[in-house]
């Protein structure tokens, strides 16, 4: 094990001695579902997005992932999971991002791992998703009290013939947007201010897509759903998509530390 007093030891994660995960590159493949939502009061969605990222649109994101395989740079205790999310389409410094706002997932070790790693704002969730040859359903409920947050329902499309050329990347528009978060960690002692306020860019490796199709569903916001959500306004979907990729997350970058 070594002693983790020695310089040369390596701390991964807490507990130091015995990390929960390990620090490196991860590759794994999902089936991925978005969608992308009208919001009739775009005021309430840009009062959740943390400057200098500016949100100057009236669209929100929606995001189904499920975890189908874990390929390279995980442990033997790490599994599966299914996560479901809210994206926000922002502007940093004049270039496009994605600005992930809220995760939830029903895998701790992934919730923990991401929150320290990359602030990653992932809570727990209870995710069932009920698939068929033409599609999904998925309904995303709080963890502990049940109560439900909102349901996802897609079927896919015909595949239309189309031209020659590289296959469509996940974003559309002719640059995709890049991940970035907002990590925060307070103090440990009450009043001080955070101990850690940065922006993170999530550094992706190059992403193996094996199928991507448009689809089309509709999102319902419930009861259990956070106050942004029911209080903007969603309206029906505008695009709903689906790819199954393979995703290779090799690091975070950090653009801006609210902290110097």
């Amino acid at each position: 094990m070594g002693d983790v007093n020695e310089k040369a030891f390596q701390h991964h994660s807490m507990p130091v001695h015995n990390p929960l995960y390990r620090i490196g590159p991860v590759c794994f493949r999902a089936n991925i579902a978005k969608a992308e939502l009208a919001v009739e009061k775009p005021e309430v969605i840009a009062g959740i997005v943390p400057q200098p990222l500016i949100y100057d649109g009236n669209k929100i994101i929606i995001v189904l992932m499920e975890v189908t395989e874990l390929k390279e740079g995980f442990s033997e205790e790490d599994a599966l999971w299914n996560e479901m999310g809210i994206q926000i389409g922002v502007t940093y410094k004049g270039d496009p991002w994605i600005y992930v706002c809220e995760i939830y997932s029903g895998n701790i070790r992934n919730i923990l791992s991401g929150r320290e790693l990359f602030g990653y704002p992932k809570v727990p969730g209870r995710i069932s998703i009920v698939r068929s040859a033409q599609g999904a359903t998925a309904k995303l409920l709080t963890d502990g009290s049940n109560r439900e947050i909102l349901n996802f329902v897609y079927k896919l499309l015909p595949v239309t013939p189309s031209p020659a050329g590289p296959i469509p990347r996940i974003f559309g528009g002719k640059t995709a947007p890049k991940t970035i978060l907002f990590k925060y960690i307070p103090s440990a002692i009450l009043g001080n201010r955070p101990e850690v306020q940065q922006l993170v860019a999530i550094q992706y490796g190059k992403p193996v897509i094996h199928h991507f199709m448009q689809a089309e569903g509709n999102i319902e916001i419930l009861e259990g759903a956070p106050a942004y959500l029911k209080e903007a306004g969603i309206t029906k979907p505008v695009s709903i998509s689906y790819t199954d990729m393979e995703m290779n997350v090799i690091g975070g970058e950090i653009l801006h530390n609210y902290n110097l």
